[in-house]
């Protein structure tokens, strides 16, 4: 809990536990339990009361004024009851730009959901496979926001803010994110384009071969026990179609990711894939054109 230095001039309220104020220099955004309650706009929010977050808006002024400018109170209410729900856990502190993304994008996605509207997320399973910590916290939020605004999460922005959530709590970039998440659509389209194969996602195996790959990325799999040579003798030799997939996501992810891998993870991806695929391998009998 921090404790306010100066007083503040209330600007807007956003809801009973939020709002934006000013002082002499800049707009901030102050969050805190009941702190909003009883106030209206010209009120002074006094020196020394309590608050949980603050983000000085700068010259996100006007992008955050857009935002809030841009959807009913009942949004923006949602909104930012969802921001403080995140920033409860215990999270990587949220720096201002990934406070006015994240609720851009949550102000579009209730907006959608409240009218009916579809939202797709084409990498949903992948998403819940990869990072399945923060996709059950995901979840969690989600119930306290039903319970509290009778509103629905579907499960495709689920995925999403699982996505945002994963930002804040891993030390890699949203860059690195990106990329991962690049990399296996890559793979899928390489399987389904070239060899006429699919993934089963909805697997264990599927989730397994994510994680793995997520793994390696990391370096996470820097220190894993070396297969014998006998081993990858024996794998290369029966498994010659997986063995050149194998190869080819490989060269995937040195191009891609820039880390050069080694015969011995030739051998892993090979048991993923034998795992997903089946041997022999069942082939799409509808390729995509």
């Amino acid at each position: 809990m921090n404790t306010l230095n100066r007083n503040y001039k209330v600007k807007r309220i956003l809801n009973n536990s939020s709002l934006i104020a000013s002082d002499l220099f800049f707009e901030v955004v102050i969050m805190g339990k009941g702190i909003a309650f009883g106030l209206k706009p010209n009120d002074t929010l006094k020196r020394g009361v309590e608050y949980d977050k603050m983000y000085k808006l700068l010259t996100q002024t006007n992008e955050f004024n857009r935002i809030i400018n841009g959807f009913d109170d009942h949004i923006v209410d949602m909104v930012m009851d969802t921001v403080a729900a995140i920033g409860s856990h215990g999270y990587r502190e949220l720096q201002t730009q990934h406070f006015i993304t994240l609720s851009d994008h949550l102000a579009a996605a209730y907006t959608r959901i409240l009218r009916g509207e579809p939202i797709v997320s084409f990498f949903s399973l992948e998403i819940k496979a990869l990072y399945p910590q923060s996709y059950d916290r995901a979840v969690e939020l989600a119930k306290t926001i039903e319970s509290k605004h009778d509103l629905k999460i579907p499960e495709a922005e689920l995925t999403y803010i699982a996505l945002h959530i994963e930002n804040l709590t891993s030390k890699h970039a949203s860059t690195q994110l990106d990329a991962l998440n690049v990399l296996i659509g890559d793979i899928n389209e390489l399987l389904d384009l070239t060899y006429h194969v699919k993934f089963d996602r909805n697997t264990v195996h599927y989730s397994r071969f994510l994680t793995h790959i997520r793994f390696i990325i990391e370096g996470a799999l820097a220190n894993k026990r070396t297969l014998s040579s006998g081993v990858n003798e024996a794998l290369i030799s029966a498994y010659p179609t997986h063995v050149e997939i194998a190869g080819k996501i490989i060269e995937m992810i040195n191009k891609e990711m820039n880390i050069q891998l080694d015969n011995n993870e030739l051998s892993y991806l090979v048991i993923h894939l034998v795992n997903i695929l089946g041997d022999p391998i069942e082939y799409d009998e509808n390729p995509s054109q």
